[in-house]
C-alpha cells in the first residue's frame, strides 16, 4: 500500500488530513480492483497485438510499479520474471499476471 506521505507528495496539498488521504487511497485502491477484475473478465487476444499495443502495456506495467513501494516492486518483479519462465508466458502476460497476484492478495490492515 502507497504510504500517507507518498499519497500526500502525489495529491499535492499538504493540508490534507491524513484520514481524508486515507480515504482517498482506499477509494482509488477500491477503482483499482475494480478495474483490474475487469480486464481479466475481458481476455483479449495477444496473438493480433501490435507492437505499439505491447509498448503501451508496458509503460502501464512500469507506472503501476512506480506507485508501488520499492519492496512490493521488487517482488512483482521478481514473480513476473518467474512466471516468464517457469509458465512460459510472455513477458506481458507474466507482467499482468504478477501484478493481478499482488492486487487480489489477502491484505491485512
Amino acid at each position: 500500500m502507497i504510504a500517507i506521505e507518498k499519497c500526500r507528495k502525489i495529491i499535492g496539498d499538504p493540508t490534507i488530513p491524513d484520514n481524508e488521504i486515507e480515504s482517498i487511497r482506499e477509494a482509488l485502491y477500491s477503482l483499482a480492483f475494480v478495474l483490474f477484475d475487469e480486464c481479466a473478465a475481458k481476455p483479449k487476444d495477444f496473438s493480433r497485438e501490435s507492437e505499439a499495443d505491447a509498448g503501451a502495456e508496458r509503460l502501464q506495467f512500469r507506472k503501476a510499479l512506480a506507485l508501488m513501494p520499492e519492496f512490493e516492486r521488487e517482488h512483482i518483479e521478481e514473480r513476473a520474471a518467474i512466471k516468464e519462465y517457469e509458465a512460459e508466458l510472455n513477458k506481458d502476460e507474466a507482467e499482468r499476471s504478477a501484478i493481478q497476484e499482488y492486487v487480489e492478495r489477502p491484505r491485512s490492515h
